[in-house]
């Protein structure tokens, strides 16, 4: 557990960094988070913390830590909104010509705004750079397992659009430019929010990576085999559809139209009522692909409901 800073800062009148950040239930690391964005070697920096509805104690640690510094500024969520619409929240907020993502539990080396700011000021057609990182548990500890990550442009393009993870979404900076003018998070997305932000992006200028390591990445148990639930795979097909569409580019082998239909179908069922917006999106941008799934999935749904109600009416008497 990181000692807290006692010394209190003023916010920079122009700062340089919006470092922004969405928190639910996060009090276990949410400290150790904070104090490594104050112990920062470049200070020209805000940080915009959004808590989206937390039931623990992680309020009341950003409201502390907001107290001491100044250049926190805390959001608060009356009802959970999901990491994308966090994310936009801050970005609305934010002053900076550069966003610097951050999760609330991993750990940023205290050189990371400092170096990708750098590496910005002195490449002006990228939108955005990310780093490598050291896996660590939920204690701490390394986890001695390498993340080898693409460096150059065209790799972490191809990878994106081949289902891959070339880009650790806490590490990133950002131009706000860049992310204003395509509309922020797409919040659409429950899951993988940031595959899909970083094919558009991609359309934008270049991506990169640095060779540094800039980031303790926090690795919880259910995590560990890094391999992606059906939910998030569905999500990541529809994003590289839709990036395929805008490029005027083939499907890779592996995501065809008629995938369309499946993950609606998962989609309903693995997010039910919290899928609904999603859900009315893909069917507004693809009613053929989506309509037969939809009229599939409606009547399983009401076969279903049906059962259910004939079991509660034998189980009444």
């Amino acid at each position: 557990m990181s000692t807290p800073s006692t010394e209190r800062r003023e916010p920079s009148n122009d700062p340089q960094i919006s470092v922004i950040m969405g928190v639910f239930n996060r009090e276990q690391f949410l400290r150790d988070a904070i104090e490594s964005l104050l112990g920062q070697s470049f200070a020209g920096f805000e940080a915009i913390l959004v808590d989206d509805c937390s039931t623990d104690r992680s309020p009341e640690i950003l409201a502390e830590y907001a107290r001491r510094d100044s250049r926190l500024v805390v959001i608060t969520s009356k009802v959970n909104q999901g990491i994308a619409r966090s994310l936009n929240l801050a970005i609305a907020r934010a002053r900076a010509p550069y966003l610097a993502v951050m999760d609330s539990d991993d750990v940023a080396l205290p050189d990371r705004l400092e170096t990708e700011l750098k590496f910005f000021q002195a490449h002006q057609d990228f939108v955005l750079v990310g780093s490598h990182v050291k896996l660590i548990d939920f204690r701490g500890g390394k986890i001695a397992a390498e993340v080898d990550l693409p460096t150059d442009h065209r790799d972490i393009d191809d990878a994106l659009l081949g289902s891959g993870w070339p880009i650790i979404h806490p590490t990133i900076m950002m131009r706000a430019s860049i992310v204003r003018a395509i509309g922020g998070y797409n919040e659409e997305f429950r899951s993988n929010v940031d595959h899909e932000i970083f094919l558009r992006l991609a359309e934008k200028g270049k991506l990169a990576n640095l060779g540094d390591v800039l980031l303790s990445y926090r690795v919880h148990h259910r995590a560990m085999t890094a391999q992606r639930t059906s939910l998030d795979h569905c999500f990541v097909q529809q994003a590289i559809r839709e990036a395929c569409t805008r490029r005027a580019l083939p499907y890779p082998p592996d995501v065809r139209p008629r995938n369309r239909g499946l993950s609606f179908h998962q989609i309903y069922w693995r997010t039910g009522v919290r899928g609904v917006p999603q859900l009315a999106g893909l069917l507004l941008r693809s009613p053929r692909a989506f309509w037969g799934q939809l009229s599939l999935t409606l009547r399983r749904s009401t076969r279903i409901k049906k059962l259910l109600r004939v079991r509660t009416r034998f189980s009444q008497k």
